[in-house]
């Protein structure tokens, strides 16, 4: 079984409430990201690009996403609460 490996990891961050953010503001390549709602968010937060965040996370569940790069993953923070998504990226 061939299993890729990765040699530079990059990882971050992110909060937010009532806003559409990306994962990182300037260009950085990648080939995989994982995403992560925080498991002490008390909302769901919804992840997609620019103009559509349509996939939900729960608070604590992941969403593994193949990609070019880092700042074309978006993620749509609710009203009314403050929520942190973690993320890391293999490149």
């Amino acid at each position: 079984m061939n299993v890729p490996t990765y040699d530079i990891l990059d990882c971050g961050t992110l909060t937010g409430t009532n806003t559409v953010l990306p994962l990182l503001a300037e260009p950085r390549l990648c080939v995989e990201l994982i995403v992560q709602a925080d498991p002490s968010n008390t909302a769901n937060v919804g992840i997609g690009n620019d103009l559509v965040q349509w996939w939900v996370l729960a608070p604590g569940a992941t969403l593994t996403v193949p990609a070019r790069h880092i700042n074309i993953v978006y993620v749509r923070f609710p009203a009314n609460s403050t929520q942190r998504v973690n993320w890391i990226a293999m490149r």
